[in-house]
């Protein structure tokens, strides 16, 4: 359990670099822990983000979770900036909902226990 609360925490962090990096003056962030999954929300204002970069967060948060490769990568996590480590998060997560509405950004993220 405590390394699956450690990857929610890289997760968070990430969702938390890409808001800021992107112009976010104000970030809230929540984090449910149910007895099936965690969901985070993230609610960011004024992202600078245009809709062509908005549309290819949607493309990498939904890649298919890739377990085998969680276990080896997720510690990279939070680890530099770039895409690279969103499409990590798209294969450490089961879900995710990006809703745009310039300038706010709303991303919604399920990962099943």
């Amino acid at each position: 359990m405590k390394n699956e609360l450690k990857k929610i925490s890289k997760i968070v962090q990430e969702l938390m670099d890409f808001c800021l990096l992107n112009g976010a003056l104000n970030l809230n962030i929540s984090l449910s822990n149910t007895e099936n999954f965690f969901e985070i929300i993230a609610h960011s204002y004024n992202v600078t983000s245009s809709n062509q970069e908005i549309n290819n967060l949607k493309q990498i948060l939904n890649l298919k979770r890739q377990r085998e490769i969680e276990e080896y990568y997720w510690q990279l996590a939070g680890s530099d900036e770039g895409t690279d480590q969103l499409s990590l998060i798209g294969m450490m997560i089961d879900e995710a909902e990006v809703e745009f509405s310039p300038p706010n950004l709303t991303i919604k993220l399920i990962r099943y226990k």
